[in-house]
């Protein structure tokens, strides 16, 4: 009898062999003209470091805490919406506390979330 994992790639080995097969041949497209994507402009910074059991945030500059942050961010959302949030967060911060800090994010009225990879609060 077969394992589940010998089942698994039983089963996906023809359907990645069939999906290679459809890759052009060649030499892969080379981009000349590359840049940096541009910057978000207004976009709205919040740094999320963990400070012993804490979490400590950084809005536009200004510390709070956690349960401060939606008190500062409805009137920012009711102003501007459609701003852009860049969620920085340590590598550290829990992922239910990040999960509670886009829940106030969208709470407050901001749904154009994004987050930024390999950001080191450490050295800040």
């Amino acid at each position: 009898m077969l394992c589940p994992f010998s089942l698994t790639l039983l089963l996906i080995s023809p359907l990645a062999l069939f999906t290679f097969s459809l890759l052009p041949e060649g030499e892969p497209p080379v981009m000349t003209n590359a840049e940096a994507p541009e910057l978000i402009e207004d976009e709205l910074v919040l740094d999320v470091r963990k400070e012993g059991d804490r979490i400590a945030v950084r809005v536009d500059g200004r510390e709070c805490t956690l349960e401060e942050l939606p008190v500062l961010l409805k009137p920012m959302a009711q102003q501007n919406p459609d701003r852009c949030v860049c969620i920085r967060a340590a590598a550290d911060v829990p992922h239910e506390r990040m999960k509670k800090l886009v829940c106030i994010c969208l709470e407050a009225g901001f749904s154009n979330l994004f987050f930024s990879a390999n950001f080191n609060l450490q050295e800040q």
